[in-house]
């Protein structure tokens, strides 16, 4: 096996082979009984030495690792359709099966006990073949003979003419044409020789009649002809010959040309019985002569007999008789005369001597197939078990009278020991199935029920297996939306097109949900009509998970990566404008002031160069406060100082503070606001900063003669701020982005018109600060734009009365009165932290330590506000948020969220959102701001 180059074969290298190849080779070449494995759909061979006789001269050593089909090319078409059926699962097996091989140069005629067995590979598909086998080839031909041998002294018995002789000798040979091709009986005349009779098998052969006549004359055996197959002679005394001819499918050894001697020497007998029949005394002489030579013939047989053969006497079983095979049981001692206990000694104490017993007292038979037996084969002692095919028969005196018994022993120890082997192949081989944790199956597709094995149930969720199962019973554990094209898929498989294979997700008995793959594939009946479907079932719920979260690891990456090499440009693109702007007013600033401190500018000047320097240190001051508030708002100090205000007042202020910039360019600026709106809790410089900050967008992207309208009103439980332009517009491609730092639709120009753009980033940080929203829209270029900011309205309850002074939150500990909060973090402290906050104004808060907790406490409470971290282990707050807002759909209630988290990245608060939070605050947290923020949102949910 060693010397074979396994990697120019289909089954490849060694290192590569399967397990359950190395196990099956393992098992073969540890036995010493006769194995072979054909693997793979080539049917590559692998067989063991004890196998090699089975090989002959002909076929070894040149088909280790050939295909089988080319191997045993001879007999193909018999084999090949048995091993596809092992293919399918289905085992097979037979004894004393004949199976033509060539192995010495010609066709063989050979018998064998054989078994052939799946053995399936780690996907629980068969990967090939397992043969166990035991040659009976010599015993299958001995009792051919010795039945034809039986048959012919049978027929001749009475025959009273050579004639007779010769045609009951002829019929009884016809039985056996596959030992006797060709049988035929020539007599010597005065003019030569003469066909006497013959077989009807015999044909056109026809020996050489001069050499039939030599054999006469000399009365020596001898070879009369070759033409298809040898023809030997036998003479059967001065005037006639028996021609026999020998088959070209069998050896021409000594057992065969034995055989044709003995019936030659059966036909000679009862020629010479005929011959003296005439003479009465000759007749008695014949008769006891007869007697003699039957004595001896069926000694004969008796010795030839291909099992062990003794005659026993009396109640102590002494032998009478015993063949050569039987006396090699005892090692070859000399058996006649003694008892059978004396014979066996070691069988004393057993149950086999008793049987004999039994047997002589009854008078009833025994018989027993494979009978266990511990024996002294070598006289050594040492006991080895073998296996027989036990007859007793009582032998009876002429009164019916029991006088001794008569056993046959055939040892069929190869044949169990080779049955067992293959036994513990199909159980190693079922145990790699369960280590697999694979679920066999077997569907009769006539009668719709499924036998399958325990862990196939267990697969679909049920410890205790079902009394039934039917397709129809696998089909409904399958999810919906893909039955339809499983079964359609079972359907194509089951009319033999393909083999059913396919994923799906199931609905487990127990109520989980599981992924499991299949594997079937059908069995046609004799007519080619689909019977049964032979598969397995594996559950295969942990590779889909990692498949999924593979999935989304490369997503999570590919996005992260996205947005922070869009962040990169954005701050690279924002660095360069930073330099721009800081150097244009600064060198408006350094430029005068050299003038003015060399005396290079007139005195009509000056005022115009002071106030050049002045402009531009104010908007120098302008760009570094806008700095100073991105900064703030990355770390988490923005601070508000919210009271309870009308939004009114910073609006007006900020409308006033551009006024004379709108005036400058010829900007309309309209005003529409409400007077009579309701107060809401907030900062008046921070929302005034908020206004200024979109009234100046609008004034700088809106040309000459356009308009820009600002509008204040209620709509439901909210104040609305809108600032509408007929300027510039938006691009569609960058509305996503409107409100991020570091991201500006065209940097050109915008440095055109000054300013580092984070105004946006910053009005939208402060809203939602203020529990509000912003939100922009436009129809694109040169259409204008419109910004929309929304803040709460302070509930009836909250609110104070107009004019009067509310002071900060932190000193306002009623300003979460009646409002209920589930506070949802890992970290002790920081949960106890913001609790306390929480109650200090008020609030009745509610904590959780983990997702699993939070939703425990949503089934039986529906708190106002959720406080949630992000980052928490097992199960994170996105995952949380996104359950509790899917339960919003089914219940038609929603409850407010604040993402509450280190995490304060645009992409971080745009997952929040994205996730189904309404506000991303990141830590640290400011008191005051967190409860202005659970209040507004709180407030959302209230009517004033």
């Amino acid at each position: 096996m060693r010397a074979v180059d396994w990697s120019a074969t289909s089954v490849g290298a060694p290192d590569h082979w399967p397990q359950s190849l190395r196990t099956a080779l393992s098992i073969l070449l540890e036995t010493r009984f006769a194995m072979y494995i054909a693997w793979g759909r080539d049917y590559t061979q692998f067989y063991n030495d004890a196998y090699r006789p089975i090989l002959g001269s002909t076929k070894h050593p040149a088909a280790m690792g050939r295909r089988t089909s080319e191997t045993f090319a001879e007999s193909w078409q018999i084999i090949g359709p048995m091993f596809d059926q092992v293919m399918q699962g289905i085992a097979v097996g037979a004894d004393d099966w004949m199976l033509p091989l060539d192995r010495h140069g010609f066709l063989e005629e050979c018998f064998f006990c054989y078994s052939y067995s799946p053995i399936r590979d780690e996907a629980g598909e068969v990967g090939g073949v397992l043969v166990t086998v035991n040659e009976t080839t010599a015993r299958v031909l001995g009792e051919r003979r010795l039945k034809t041998r039986q048959a012919v002294s049978a027929r001749l018995l009475g025959v009273s003419s050579a004639d007779e002789a010769y045609a009951a000798t002829m019929s009884a040979l016809a039985d056996n044409v596959a030992d006797l091709p060709f049988a035929a009986v020539y007599v010597r005349e005065s003019d030569g020789m003469r066909l006497a009779s013959a077989a009807p098998n015999a044909g056109s052969e026809a020996p050489a009649l001069a050499a039939v006549e030599k054999v006469a004359r000399t009365q020596m055996r001898g070879i009369v002809g070759t033409a298809t197959g040898t023809l030997l002679a036998f003479p059967l005394g001065a005037s006639a010959v028996l021609v026999v001819g020998a088959s070209p499918r069998l050896h021409l050894d000594d057992a065969y040309q034995a055989f044709f001697g003995a019936v030659a020497d059966d036909l000679r007998d009862a020629l010479e019985r005929v011959q003296t029949a005439s003479d009465a005394k000759s007749r008695q002489v014949q008769r006891e002569l007869a007697a003699l030579l039957e004595s001896a013939k069926l000694r004969d047989l008796f010795e030839q007999a291909p099992a062990g053969v003794a005659v026993f006497s009396g109640p102590q079983h002494r032998f009478e008789v015993a063949n050569e095979v039987y006396r090699a049981i005892t090692n070859h001692q000399q058996l006649v005369g003694k008892t059978y206990v004396e014979a066996f000694p070691e069988l004393i104490g057993t149950a086999l001597p008793g049987v004999l017993d039994q047997v002589y007292a009854t008078g009833e038979p025994f018989v027993a197939n494979e009978y266990p037996v511990l024996l002294d084969l070598e006289g050594d002692g040492v006991l080895v078990e073998r296996f027989y095919r036990f007859h007793l028969t009582p032998v009876r005196e002429t009164d019916g009278a029991v006088s001794g018994l008569m056993a046959t022993a055939m040892d069929v120890t190869e044949q169990v020991v080779a049955r067992c082997q293959a036994q513990l192949a199909e159980h190693q081989l079922a145990f790699a199935l369960e280590a697999a944790q694979l679920g066999p199956w077997d569907l009769d597709l006539v009668a719709g029920s499924a036998r399958r094995s325990p862990r196939h149930d267990q697969i679909f969720g049920y410890d205790t297996p079902l009394p039934e199962w039917t397709f129809d019973t696998f089909l409904a554990h399958v999810e919906p939306a893909y039955r339809e094209a499983v079964n359609a898929t079972f359907q194509r498989a089951r009319d033999g097109a393909a083999d059913w294979v396919f994923e799906a997700p199931i609905i487990a008995g127990d109520g989980s949900r599981r992924w499991i793959a299949a594997h079937g594939r059908t069995v046609l009946d004799t007519s080619g009509a689909p019977e049964r479907m032979l598969g397995i079932v594996a559950d295969i719920t942990e590779r889909k998970q990692a498949e999924e979260e593979r999935r989304s690891a490369l997503d999570r990456e590919q996005a992260a990566r996205g947005d922070a090499e869009a962040a990169n440009r954005a701050k690279d693109e924002f660095l360069a404008m930073l330099g721009h702007e800081l150097r244009t007013p600064l060198n408006a600033i350094t430029g005068w002031a050299r003038m003015l401190l060399e005396g290079a500018v007139p005195e009509a000047k000056r005022q115009h160069a002071i106030e050049v320097i002045d402009r531009n240190a104010n908007a120098q001051a302008q760009l570094i406060e806008d700095l100073l508030d991105v900064s703030r708002i990355i770390s988490g100090k923005v601070r508000i100082e919210a009271r309870s205000i009308s939004p009114m007042a910073p609006v007006e202020a900020a409308i006033e503070s551009v006024r004379p910039t709108a005036d400058a360019k010829g900007v309309l600026l309209q005003i529409a606001l409400d007077a009579t709106v309701e107060p809401v809790m907030g900062d008046v410089d921070r929302l005034q900063q908020v206004v200024w900050n979109l009234l100046n967008n609008a004034i700088k992207f809106t040309p000459r003669g356009g308009r820009v309208l600002v509008g204040l009103r209620r709509q439901d439980a909210d104040v609305v701020i809108t600032v509408d332009d007929d300027g510039q517009g938006i691009k569609p491609e960058f509305m996503p982005y409107m409100f991020e730092r570091f991201r500006q639709e065209d940097g050109a120009f915008t440095r055109s018109r000054g300013g580092l753009g984070l105004g946006l980033a910053i009005a939208r940080h402060l809203v939602e600060l203020h529990g509000g929203t912003i939100r922009a829209h436009s129809e694109g270029e040169g259409k204008g734009a419109s910004f929309v900011v929304t803040l709460p309205i302070i509930p009836s309850q909250a609110r104070r009365l107009p004019g009067s002074s509310a002071p900060a939150p932190s000193r306002a500990p009623r300003l979460l009165d009646g409002v209920h909060v589930l506070v949802v973090d890992d970290e002790p402290d920081a949960r106890d932290m913001v609790a306390n906050m929480l109650e200090n104004a008020r609030a009745k808060v509610t904590i959780a330590r983990n997702a699993a907790e939070a939703r425990a406490i949503l089934q039986r409470e529906r708190p106002d506000v959720i406080v949630c971290d992000i980052g928490m282990p097992e199960e994170d707050g996105f995952s949380l948020i996104r359950t509790v807002r899917a339960s919003s759909v089914e219940h038609g209630s929603r409850i407010a969220a604040v993402a509450l988290t280190a995490y304060a990245r645009a992409v971080d608060r745009t997952a929040a959102l994205v996730a189904g939070f309404d506000l991303h605050v990141p830590k640290p947290v400011d008191p005051s701001e967190l409860v202005v923020v659970v209040a507004n949102l709180a407030a959302r949910g209230l009517r004033p």
